[in-house]
């Protein structure tokens, strides 16, 4: 959501959480109407500064709320370069107490890494998986680089559910 009229329209709409975009981090008005909320948050921390996700995360946890930071890199479509998955790790060590951590993937849906990065940062300690989706990506919308068409999120999701069952499997038979 961006400001506090489309936190009232997702709000009549019941949804299930709110994602603040990392330009609303210093938003005390939003971040106090979610806080109160008694819905999920997420808090996109691409191109933020520490000071500015620690704002959002001491309104946030007020309410006793455990908010997800969401690590990506705010460029359609990211460049792997970009991608820097080792702050996953960065955040989980120094907020990983007091939030959870997820990934927004902004890679080009042309990119063959697409469907492995996320997973990558599932192994990172990535909790949340942020992927976008359209209907048709040669109309070109709202993020269509990084955006995956029906039949290529189906296919992600099944690669995502079986590295998890492949994961569960391994420290199940390790005893990890």
């Amino acid at each position: 959501i961006f400001g506090e009229k489309a936190f009232k329209i997702a709000k009549n709409c019941n949804v299930d959480g709110y994602k603040i975009h990392s330009s609303d981090l210093n938003n005390n008005i939003l971040l106090n109407l979610v806080a109160k909320s008694n819905k999920k948050v997420f808090l996109s921390a691409g191109g933020s500064t520490l000071e500015e996700i620690a704002n959002a995360l001491k309104i946030i946890k007020k309410s006793k709320k455990k908010p997800v930071i969401l690590h990506g890199f705010q460029n359609y479509p990211t460049s792997l370069n970009n991608c820097d998955l080792f702050k996953i790790k960065f955040y989980k060590k120094i907020l990983g107490k007091n939030c959870e951590i997820g990934y927004q993937d902004h890679l080009s849906a042309d990119n063959y890494l697409n469907y492995k990065t996320p997973i990558i940062a599932l192994s990172f300690g990535a909790k949340y998986l942020e992927k976008h989706i359209t209907l048709n990506r040669a109309e070109k919308g709202i993020d269509y680089y990084s955006s995956l068409e029906p039949n290529e999120f189906r296919k992600f999701v099944d690669v995502v559910r079986k590295s998890k069952f492949i994961k569960n499997r391994l420290i199940s038979k390790l005893g990890i």
